[in-house]
């Protein structure tokens, strides 16, 4: 079976079709990841996120190019602390919220993978598996209760 399910290339993922569809255009994952305080901004032009961390464009080390993504997950994980810093999280579960942001829009989402050779799965919020756009997809870990992010300024608790 097919790690996720992706849309054809004449066929791009639409999710304003969703009652809870939000505008997402500059996604801010600094709640989630402080230190680096990643961002995406949406370009409609060619319908991918580009990366900045650190307050500038995080570029490919091999072709100078920003980092630029098709696809954001956001999974929000049971959690906790093993001491000195360490973190785990637990990423075998079922029901678990997150979000999902392609096009300039986002909707809410439940995961689940259900075991340690399974894809992760996301569902929409009609119990459907999501369709991802082609290309690049970037999945970004957070601790459940802890966490929060924003999308064109309003913040989401994770």
């Amino acid at each position: 079976a097919a790690h996720w399910k992706f849309a054809k290339k004449e066929g791009p993922v639409d999710l304003s079709s969703y009652a809870e569809a939000v505008d997402a255009k500059k996604l801010s994952m600094k709640g989630i990841y402080p230190i680096d305080a990643p961002e995406f901004e949406y370009h409609e032009d060619d319908g991918k996120y580009y990366r900045s961390i650190y307050g500038a464009p995080q570029k490919d080390a091999l072709t100078g190019e920003q980092m630029a993504f098709d696809n954001i997950l956001i999974e929000s994980c049971i959690w906790g602390e093993r001491g000195k810093g360490y973190l785990y999280f637990h990423v075998l579960d079922a029901g678990h919220f997150g979000w999902f942001a392609n096009g300039g829009k986002m909707i809410p989402v439940r995961w689940q993978k259900t075991g340690d050779y399974e894809a992760t799965r996301f569902f929409d919020p009609l119990g459907n598996e999501i369709t991802l756009s082609p290309g690049k997809t970037m999945v970004c870990i957070a601790r459940e209760g802890a966490d929060s992010f924003t999308a064109d300024g309003t913040e989401y608790g994770l």
